[in-house]
């Protein structure tokens, strides 16, 4: 006996697409959220050093067991980073940044360094809309990938050789770096966000 398939509609095959691209951006975030969170667990050296402490514009930084740097801001924000701000201050950001820019609103990245994605985003979720991974609009984006341009907050990782640059286009921060650069990037951001530098 044979079996009939429903022929699908036009926007059933669209919310099944949507759906789809969701269901594989939460993957995603998890997946960097679960690495992250196994790396800071597992790394740890049984607790026989001292934590490193010092001050940096009135914020004191101490490093933890898992080498990464918390803090409170003077407003009272937890922040946590892979490099301290000293670490931090041979990066420029030419363009006011702060955590207005993201509050309440959806923020994107596009790039495929998840450390220094996840690096951002750890520190602004309590703030932001919603997250998701995104292709530019015009460049080489599969069928299943959304597609966003800098109208909507992006933040763009693209590998760079030599030296890092971080620039604005509307919306857009766009990180040019080494790939082992990224992340002391993404911490430069976080400490312009927060007021830090």
């Amino acid at each position: 006996m044979a079996i009939i398939r429903k022929i699908k509609t036009k926007e059933e095959i669209e919310k099944n697409k949507r759906i789809n691209q969701i269901v594989a951006g939460v993957i995603m975030i998890g997946l960097m959220i679960i690495s992250t969170a196994g790396y800071a667990f597992f790394s740890r050296d049984g607790g026989s050093a001292k934590d490193l402490k010092f001050k940096y514009n009135g914020v004191e930084f101490a490093q933890q067991e898992s080498g990464l740097w918390a803090a409170k801001t003077s407003e009272g924000y937890a922040i946590s980073t892979a490099f301290n701000p000293k670490e931090t201050e041979n990066i420029s950001i030419s363009f006011p940044l702060n955590i207005g820019n993201f509050n309440k609103k959806p923020l994107f990245f596009s790039g495929n360094n998840q450390e220094a994605s996840y690096e951002i985003l750890t520190n602004l979720l309590p703030f932001i809309e919603r997250t998701q991974i995104v292709c530019l609009k015009g460049e080489n984006c599969s069928a299943t990938m959304i597609q966003r341009d800098c109208g909507d907050n992006i933040i763009i990782f693209k590998e760079k050789a030599n030296n890092t640059n971080i620039y604005k286009n509307t919306n857009c921060i766009i990180i040019e770096a080494p790939y082992s650069e990224q992340r002391k990037a993404a911490d430069r951001i976080i400490f312009k966000i927060f007021g830090i530098q």
